[in-house]
């Protein structure tokens, strides 16, 4: 009789490669791509952003009492650009407004009556670049293993909509014979 684990070794030495098929990213959970690497369709983030709570400005303007001119929501669009004397106040992943060159965190800055007394800042401070984590072209690896929920999201910030994967595989089990254990 053999052991369970001389029965996984003869089993594993005659298994193949099953086929592929391409599926939409939303059926892609738990199942195994067919290649390791994909490209990157878009820029990740895809625009300028804030890396902090905080407010948006022109580093020129800095240090100094601004005006408060509005506010910027992560998920939004900055309608409002920063003018000279201006700050936004602005969210974590928000989009840099029009004019903006720095965030200063909320923690940093005083707020009161409209205003915000900021201290010097230099340009590109707290902000994400578009394409600062991948740039549209780039090969992405992945884990070799069935994706789950966090690379789903992270192959639907790649721009990547469907993906080929491995067919799942078929396993048959035959019992015979009165000798059988549990």
């Amino acid at each position: 009789m053999r052991s369970v684990e001389e029965a996984l070794a003869a089993i594993l030495a005659t298994a193949r490669l099953t086929g592929t098929e391409t599926c939409p990213l939303d059926r892609c959970a738990g199942r195994v791509p067919a290649a390791f690497r994909v490209t990157a369709t878009v820029d990740v983030p895809p625009f300028d952003n804030s890396a902090m709570d905080g407010f948006a400005l022109r580093a020129a303007d800095a240090p100094g009492e601004l005006r408060l001119a509005g506010e910027v929501a992560a998920g939004s669009a900055a309608a409002t650009a920063v003018e000279p004397g201006t700050a936004l106040r602005i969210m974590t992943g928000a989009p840099l407004p029009p004019g903006a060159d720095a965030i200063v965190p909320l923690e940093d800055a005083t707020e009161r009556d409209g205003r915000v007394l900021v201290p010097a800042v230099d340009a590109g401070r707290y902000v994400r670049a578009a394409g600062h984590d991948t740039r549209a072209g780039d090969v992405v690896y992945l884990p070799a293993a069935p994706l789950g929920p966090a690379g789903v999201a992270v192959l639907a910030s790649l721009g990547i909509g469907e993906l080929a994967l491995r067919r799942p595989p078929r396993v048959a089990i035959l019992s015979t014979g009165d000798e059988l254990r549990a």
